[in-house]
Formats: C-alpha cells, sequence, structure tokens
C-alpha cells in the first residue's frame, strides 16, 4: 500500500540521516 511504501522511505530516510 501506498502507506508501507512511505513508511519505508521514511526509514530509509532516517538511516541516511544517521549514517
Amino acid at each position: 500500500n501506498a502507506f508501507d511504501y512511505w513508511g519505508k522511505g521514511t526509514m530509509v530516510t532516517v538511516s541516511s540521516g544517521k549514517k
């Protein structure tokens, strides 16, 4: 679903930010 895609995108963004 769109929510799943948005959630995954958020997680990726957060991970990249921490790195």
